[in-house]
C-alpha cells in the first residue's frame, strides 16, 4: 500500500513486469455503488498525479490523489465521500485522471450509503 487517505486507499497492482506504454484511466467497479467503488489506472511515466471528482455542475467535490507516482498499474478505492468524510449524494459525477499533459474523465454513479 503506497498511500492511505480518509477517504481512499491507493495500491499499486503488481499485474505484470512490464511497465504500461500509455496512460490509461478504467471504468470504475461496481457501477453504479453503493459504499465503495474501485477506480483502475495506469501510469507509463513519473510524474504528479491527480485524480478529481466533479459533480454534474462541474464543480470539484473532493481530491482522491494528488501526488507523485512512479509508472505502474494502480487501484484506488473510494468510499464515496468527500474530504471532509460526508457522503456524496446519490447520483451522477465525473472523476478524471491528469498526469504529464494527459487528461481523461468518465461518469460514475453513487446509488446511495446502506
Amino acid at each position: 500500500m503506497l498511500r492511505r487517505e480518509k477517504n481512499y486507499t491507493l495500491t499499486e497492482l503488481e499485474q505484470s513486469p512490464e511497465i504500461p506504454r500509455e496512460f490509461y484511466l478504467a471504468q470504475n467497479s461496481p457501477n453504479p455503488f453503493t459504499g465503495q467503488t474501485a477506480i483502475s489506472f495506469f501510469i507509463p511515466r513519473p510524474g504528479n498525479v491527480k485524480i478529481l471528482v466533479y459533480d454534474n455542475r462541474e464543480e470539484l467535490q473532493c481530491v482522491l490523489h494528488d501526488n507523485h507516482l512512479k509508472p505502474g498499474y494502480y487501484r484506488l478505492i473510494w468510499k464515496g465521500t468527500d474530504a471532509g468524510q460526508h457522503p456524496l449524494k446519490p447520483g451522477s459525477y465525473n472523476y478524471c485522471l491528469q498526469a504529464a499533459g494527459f487528461f481523461a474523465t468518465r461518469k460514475l454513479t453513487i446509488k446511495g450509503f446502506k
